[in-house]
């Protein structure tokens, strides 16, 4: 049977691989910004990037990519380090389960191949690798945990200490998550004595930390922590967030899914999941309830907590089909869903490869180290429901002739690189993608260093924008309802 679950598991993973493989750009978010920022660093001696943007490496919870690409972009080039990326995200994100239920039961089980249908998750289409591949690298590293632990304290201590710091290099959630999986290991261990006085000395900060998310503005965002626990519609229909469908209707109908799921393993919470595991798979269950969304300046802690829980609910998962015959019906209900999961994301992508493919090509007719201001207007508009990545479609034109572009990702305490001395005040005045107004630019700075203008509309009325850019321009491409490229006439 195992040799079968073995089979199944690369026929899942071939299947999961071909939206990726078939188009040179993945329509995810911030995937070609990741890829400009690639770009930049392995040409640290270009004469024209070196006008605009300056690489300032350090420490970094956040250098999965940029590392992978300066080891590997010189062999590859900018689009195959990404690609190969990508390719390490989908098999390390898919063989966390897997590797999860070998360490806890001695074998691979069917349920630990679940991970494959939530693969193509929110967090994916926002493009957000970095943590995507430190969740399946954190559990990655609890299985080697487990499996040193009971050799020698030391041992596991200090290959820990390493996993540690790579976790901590990829993203800052693979060593959260990491720690939260070991912690929980050790709580499942203890006896009840031992347990209750740990309790007791717990106890002294569930007031402080009550305090903060019930009253801080902090915990909260804006607003005091208190209005968002009680929006539980709010939470539940966030449970979507582990997939990429879209639409109201489908987000409810996937969000009573994952809720009816969960609740279903509250029912058997003792025999679903494996003694040791089922504090970890409480606790992160309970992070994601009770942790603010915008904890930690908007960076959508709570849903971010659903995408590891899935993976190791999935892994520590004791059910099995009673015969070989409900096992192999599991594992071909897997492939089917799989497979129209696929064929969904490619029709997706190629639907959105059209508007790639016309942006990149007006981009790659613009004279090298052309200044492009890209305008969004973009009201009402969802990532999460859409399928072409608009603010940053603008970023081929660094990767293909070296622009300019003011919304290139480059917050210092995110990624390796920042603007020059020169540009720095330019990005400073007109660094906003999502304006969904043109009175909110400041045209007066695009007028005076900009060469063109990129008009983006995903609701297909660029040209109607024109008249209200206060700008003299002659217009160079709006054959695409929804781009519009025009030269900045002085």
């Amino acid at each position: 049977m195992q040799k079968l679950l073995l089979a199944s598991y690369f026929a899942l993973l071939a299947l999961s691989v071909l939206p990726v493989l078939a188009f040179a750009y993945p329509p995810l978010v911030d995937y070609l910004n990741h890829l400009a920022r690639l770009h930049i660093i392995l040409n640290p001696d270009d004469p024209v990037l070196g006008q605009f943007y300056r690489i300032e490496w350090r420490f970094l919870p956040n250098l999965g990519m940029d590392l992978f690409g300066f080891a590997f972009g010189e062999w590859l080039g900018v689009g195959g380090a990404g690609k190969a990326y990508l390719l390490l995200v989908v098999v390390a994100f898919t063989s966390a389960a897997p590797f999860l239920s070998y360490v806890l039961f001695g074998r691979v089980t069917a349920a630990s191949l679940g991970g494959f249908l939530v693969l193509y998750n929110y967090a994916l289409n926002l493009g957000t690798l970095n943590y995507l591949l430190a969740c399946g690298l954190a559990i990655w590293a609890f299985g080697a945990y487990l499996l040193l632990v009971r050799r020698s304290q030391y041992l596991h201590a200090a290959v820990g200490t390493v996993m540690g710091l790579v976790l901590l290099t990829v993203h800052l959630y693979g060593l959260g998550i990491y720690a939260v999986l070991v912690g929980m290991q050790a709580l499942s261990e203890l006896k009840w004595t031992q347990f209750r006085e740990l309790a007791v000395r717990a106890s002294q900060f569930v007031l402080p930390l009550g305090a903060f998310f019930f009253l801080s503005p902090t915990a909260g965002g804006e607003s005091p922590g208190t209005p968002y626990l009680f929006d539980w519609t709010w939470k539940v229909l966030n449970l979507a967030h582990l997939t990429m469908f879209d639409g109201p209707a489908v987000r409810a109908a996937v969000s009573a899914l994952v809720l009816f799921l969960i609740v279903l393993a509250l029912r058997h919470w003792r025999t679903a999941f494996h003694k040791h595991m089922t504090a970890a798979v409480f606790v992160l269950l309970a992070l994601y309830i009770l942790v603010p969304p915008f904890l930690l300046s908007g960076s959508n802690v709570d849903w971010r907590l659903l995408i590891p829980l899935a993976l190791v609910a999935c892994g520590a998962l004791a059910w099995t089909p009673a015969t070989r015959r409900g096992e192999v019906a599991l594992l071909g209900f897997l492939v089917l869903t799989v497979g129209l999961q696929s064929v969904y994301v490619h029709q997706r992508w190629a639907r959105a490869d059209t508007h790639q493919a016309h942006v990149a090509a007006l981009l790659k007719a613009l004279p090298e180290g052309s200044k492009i201001f890209p305008a969004f207007f973009g009201g009402g508009w969802k990532e999460a429901e859409s399928p072409i990545p608009w603010p940053h479609l603008s970023a081929v034109g660094v990767i293909e002739r070296n622009h300019f572009l003011p919304s290139l990702f480059a917050f210092k305490t995110q990624q390796p690189l920042n603007y020059t001395p020169a540009y720095g005040p330019v990005r400073q005045n007109t660094r906003r993608v999502v304006y969904g107004d043109p009175a909110h630019v400041d045209w007066a700075t695009v007028a005076r260093h900009f060469d063109y203008v990129l008009v983006m509309d995903p609701h297909g009325a660029a040209q109607t924008w024109r008249t209200a850019i206060p700008l003299e321009t002659q217009v160079l491409d709006a054959t695409d309802p929804h781009v519009m490229l025009m030269a900045v006439v002085r």
